[in-house]
């Protein structure tokens, strides 16, 4: 989660619906411009060196992406790395950004919406690669969206057929060390030329585990009920200058206590966060 995190400091150009009807509206918006069609497949973990999956987005038969892991690889044998790229000769392309001459994949939160105006630097192009994660003796690339743990993780996705272009999402999971990735589903908007929700049939789980969370305000402490999780959840108490002063986390169910016995009376931002999608509350501690 610390990676999702630090994707949610970045200016990726990411919608985040918050946690309220907001949610529901977008996607009743979504389902008029286009129809969806979800891949639930059985979870398919790569974790060895030069392993790949190709990812057929849409169905068709034929492969529009390949998913690539190195592990203890390189001059050094040192390096962990997952990229993705265009299947052969496509020219399908991948929400991201362009750092001098490499691109990096965002790592998109659930309910983002991607059409024409996303940025679609994560691959570039026909033949170029997407970084995703990148490690070197332990060390993380700084550009890199998708340095493990990650439990949720959402590609972005471009397909450019000769219908039009057709925009999707992928959902991954990234091991600790980086050196396995595991492909969960996927999603694509067969209507060409119309947007799509990031994660659109998850959300109303989603939202159903952060409806459940209940908040109670304590001398020295603040009281948080989770029961039935089913998802790693994470706190995280924000002054209302936007920084950070308290976070914890969550992956099993029962209470989470934060101290706050050294702050100051005043307004303050609690947030939990599960998959990508937020529920902000304004507290007065």
């Amino acid at each position: 989660m610390a990676a999702l995190h630090k994707s949610m400091k970045k200016d990726l150009k990411k919608e985040l619906i918050h946690y309220s009807s907001a949610a529901a509206a977008l996607l009743g918006v979504a389902e008029v411009n286009g129809q969806y069609q979800y891949t639930n497949i059985t979870d398919t973990t790569v974790d060895y060196n030069n392993g790949f999956y190709n990812l057929d987005l849409d169905q068709d038969g034929e492969n529009d992406f390949t998913l690539r892991q190195y592990v203890d690889t390189g001059a050094a044998g040192n390096t962990n790395a997952v990229i993705i790229q265009p299947y052969t000769n496509t020219i399908n392309r991948v929400a991201g950004e362009k750092q001098g001459q490499y691109n990096y994949p965002f790592n998109l939160m659930a309910a983002t919406v991607v059409d024409n105006t996303t940025d679609w630097d994560g691959i570039g192009g026909q033949f170029t690669t997407g970084y995703m994660a990148f490690v070197v003796d332990g060390q993380a690339y700084p550009n890199s969206n998708w340095i493990g743990p990650i439990s949720d993780g959402y590609l972005g996705l471009q397909l450019v057929k000769p219908t039009g272009v057709h925009y999707g999402w992928a959902r991954l999971s990234i091991s600790e060390d980086c050196a396995g990735f595991t492909v969960r589903d996927f999603a694509v908007n067969l209507t060409a030329d119309s947007s799509i929700v990031v994660g659109a049939e998850l959300l109303g789980d989603i939202e159903n585990l952060l409806s459940r969370v209940q908040i109670a305000v304590k001398p020295g402490e603040l009281m948080i009920n989770h029961a039935a999780l089913d998802a790693e959840i994470v706190f995280r108490l924000v002054g209302i200058n936007g920084s950070v002063l308290k976070t914890e986390s969550a992956s099993e169910n029962g209470s989470t206590l934060i101290s706050i016995s050294d702050l100051p009376h005043a307004l303050y931002i609690l947030e939990i966060e599960s998959n990508g999608l937020v529920r902000r509350e304004k507290l007065v501690l």
